[in-house]
């Protein structure tokens, strides 16, 4: 008889000790997922900033939100796939109105915001204007 020879379990309670596939935790996988939407964001402002195309933020906020789904749920979303794709369509939409937004701040900077506000208050009341350009 040799010593190799692979033997069953004894009984059902050695059994349970065996591995068992891992478990999808769907919410700590979002939760964790969540932090590629600031990333994308900040990101495609850099780049929209650098003059590139900024929609390959895109592919960052996908292989990133995956990435900590992973991490986060211990295993690949499987349970999990569709709240993941919703965080992404979130963080893409999200980098679209950050690249705007960031747009109107240099294009409204703090100069025509002055002039707005000194604008708005001369036409209120005249004799409180103490700018020559009202």
């Amino acid at each position: 008889m040799s010593t190799f020879e692979p033997t069953a379990p004894e009984s059902a309670a050695q059994s349970s000790i065996l591995p068992s596939q891992p478990v999808d935790i769907v919410p700590r996988g979002v939760l964790w997922s969540l932090a590629a939407i600031p990333l994308g964001m900040v990101v495609a402002v850099v780049l929209w900033r650098l003059g590139f195309i900024a929609s390959i933020s895109s592919f960052l906020i996908v292989a990133v939100g995956v990435f900590l789904y992973t991490k986060g749920a211990g295993t690949t979303p499987k349970r999990g796939i569709v709240p993941v794709g919703a965080v992404i369509l979130v963080g893409v939409v999200a980098s679209f109105f950050a690249i705007v937004a960031a747009d109107l701040v240099e294009y409204y900077g703090p100069r025509r915001a002055r002039r707005w506000a000194t604008r708005a208050r001369c036409s209120s009341s005249p004799a409180t204007c103490s700018t020559p350009t009202c």
